[in-house]
């Protein structure tokens, strides 16, 4: 009885650890271009959305995001060229403009529901960076990663997003302290 017991649980050991390789197949999509020669996708959420860089007809390099068979250049922000790096569940993108010709400058964005913003223009007053310069990689609480500038330095940094109040959060807010606020006075009334 015991041995049998020994080889039933070396049986199920077997089974349970070892590994069954099944066969994968893999489909694969030509994701196409801004309508010139080249394309470089650079990262994909789980969504399967897709974004990346993309030659146009008249060979500037933008960045692109990619979603249910439609390629979509997202601009420059008035620059020569974009690239994008990054995308999180939200169909989010990050990555950089540059310009290529004098005065070079590279500036990190965030492109959301069919806006480019330069992330620069969301540094906290008194930050002490003097710019960003790549955006890398967003995740879905919205927090970026690449590289600016700092003291003169070239740092890597993390962007987090600091949710505004609304509207609904203001008025409990307000209704709370006046309650307390009349609560105060019907007491100090009170004989």
């Amino acid at each position: 009885m015991m041995k049998r017991s020994l080889i039933g649980l070396a049986a199920l050991v077997l089974l349970l650890g070892g590994t069954v390789e099944a066969d994968v197949t893999y489909t694969i999509t030509d994701l196409g271009t801004l309508g010139g020669d080249y394309s470089y996708a650079t990262g994909i959420n789980d969504s399967g959305q897709v974004a990346g860089i993309a030659k146009t007809a008249s060979g500037q390099y933008r960045a692109f995001l990619y979603d249910s068979g439609t390629m979509t250049n997202l601009g420059s922000l008035g620059t020569d060229r974009s690239l994008a790096f990054g995308i999180n569940d939200s169909g989010q993108v990050v990555g950089y403009v540059a310009n290529t010709t004098s005065p070079y400058q590279q500036r990190a964005f965030l492109y959301d529901s069919g806006n480019m913003t330069d992330l620069n223009d969301l540094l906290p007053p008194g930050s002490g960076w003097d710019h960003l310069e790549h955006a890398r990689d967003i995740n879905n609480n919205g927090q970026i990663v690449g590289e600016g500038w700092i003291d003169g330095q070239e740092h890597a940094f993390l962007l987090t997003p600091v949710p505004e109040p609304s509207t609904l959060t203001l008025l409990i807010a307000a209704l709370l302290g006046g309650l307390g606020i009349a609560m105060r006075r019907y007491r100090w009334r009170k004989p």
